[in-house]
């Protein structure tokens, strides 16, 4: 395997990662295939999703005893738009959702893949996906993977909408508040989206009282925190109150 990417010929590479993706069922070459699939191109990698067999032979392996590169490769080819509309519908998809391990991974999959909008309108197991993404909020060592996914999900009107009608702002707004995520320009970067898509955000008010205090206090992110108010109080100006403006 090592001589064969070493020989890179470009023209062939398609049919190499094909093939050596293939050996990873009964070989233990997974760091090997990881390290050359860094250097390959997204080219390289559009010709090779387009291969006949690829997605049923990539939801077999995932299947198997060692899923880490083919997981790796499907995140290499997941930003390709065509190639994440493919996957929505197919077995692999649900595969994904229903893997026991590797969530991490997982998490950052469905983040590159949320971020078209509409490969979430035409995904099939929406109530599978939100299952694993809620499971993740409550686990500190996935929260942040979990986090990355809401904000892919907010950057556009129908992840909004999957997120508004499912309970899941709930919990961000809880998990905000709560100061259980430390991250706060990513937090605030989602607060901004959801009222820009016209979400319903629990406890609006008070997550704005938080935000004027942080202003006080946080002056290294002040230009953020100002941006998200903006976007808030645009949005919901009856829910800025008379202590806030003092």
């Amino acid at each position: 395997v090592q001589t064969l990417i070493e020989i890179d010929d470009t023209e062939q590479r398609p049919q190499v990662i094909y093939s050596i993706l293939k050996a990873t069922a009964t070989s233990n070459i997974s760091n090997v295939f990881i390290q050359f699939l860094q250097k390959c191109t997204p080219e390289d990698l559009d010709s090779v999703w387009h291969l006949d067999t690829f997605f049923t032979t990539m939801n077999e392996l995932i299947n198997g005893t060692e899923p880490s590169a083919p997981l790796f490769l499907l995140y290499r080819i997941a930003p390709n738009h065509e190639a994440a509309l493919a996957l929505a519908d197919l077995p692999l998809f649900i595969s994904l959702i229903q893997m026991k391990s590797y969530l991490i991974q997982r998490l950052s999959i469905f983040t590159v893949l949320c971020n078209f909008e509409d490969f979430c309108t035409k995904m099939t197991d929406v109530d599978g996906l939100l299952h694993l993404l809620v499971s993740s909020l409550g686990d500190r060592e996935f929260m942040n993977g979990a986090i990355n996914l809401i904000g892919s999900l907010s950057s556009h009107k129908v992840g909004c909408r999957i997120l508004n009608d499912n309970g899941v702002l709930e919990l961000f707004s809880q998990l905000y508040l709560n100061s259980s995520y430390s991250d706060d320009l990513k937090t605030q970067m989602i607060l901004r989206n959801l009222a820009k898509n016209g979400c319903i955000i629990p406890q609006v008010s008070l997550i704005i009282s938080c935000l004027m205090q942080d202003m006080m206090n946080e002056q290294a992110k002040k230009t953020s925190i100002l941006d998200t108010l903006v976007a808030l109080v645009e949005h919901y100006p009856q829910s800025v109150q008379e202590h806030d403006l003092q």
